[in-house]
């Protein structure tokens, strides 16, 4: 009985011949080989197609915060700089998360007091630059005085189910005890 064998696979990259067997007219399964795999950065051609980390890239940085993600591109085994990201900067007093962290404004003073924060109404009230973040104003240099926030300092102030247009967020606080919104609308 005559016994064929012949060479099977692919010599390219990692990937080695096997061995396959004529049994009964029909060649066997290819052993011994070793296969292709999916190409990955280590300076290999994992998935023997005779290129080395061709087409590899993968997402770099955070999208937190102000930050956006980049790419990174693999060559020669390596991960190259990450490109087209936008990255962490210094915590600035702005009413955005300048670092990246999850945090507005956080940190070692650099939000010590309260900024003038500019609703869509005109109305201007002095607080902290997270809090006018969160009710959808702008924060601005300094305190809240007549031109501010482009000349009516008014603000809505809420008192027992009313609503008033108070001259500024102290009376409105501590001489009526009312709450400050951006427009008399968002009374209860």
């Amino acid at each position: 009985m005559l016994c064929l064998t012949r060479r099977c696979g692919t010599g390219k990259g990692l990937c080695q011949k096997g061995m396959q067997t004529c049994s009964d007219g029909s060649w066997g399964t290819c052993e011994n080989n070793v296969e292709a795999e999916q190409e990955t950065c280590d300076g290999n051609d994992n998935d023997c197609d005779g290129s080395v980390d061709e087409d590899l890239e993968r997402s770099c940085g955070t999208s937190t915060g102000q930050c956006e993600k980049g790419t990174e591109t693999c060559s020669n085994g390596s991960w190259g700089n990450c490109q087209g990201n936008v990255s962490p900067e210094q915590e600035t007093c702005d009413g955005h998360d300048n670092d990246c962290d999850g945090d507005t404004d956080e940190g070692g003073g650099v939000c010590s007091g309260t900024r003038a924060c500019c609703f869509s109404s005109g109305a201007c009230s002095d607080i902290t630059p997270s809090e006018c973040s969160s009710r959808g104003g702008t924060t601005k240099s300094g305190q809240c005085n007549p031109t501010t926030c482009g000349g009516n300092n008014r603000v809505a102030c809420c008192t027992a189910n009313t609503c008033q247009n108070v001259a500024d967020e102290t009376v409105c606080r501590r001489s009526l005890g009312g709450d400050v919104v951006e427009n008399c609308s968002q009374c209860p």
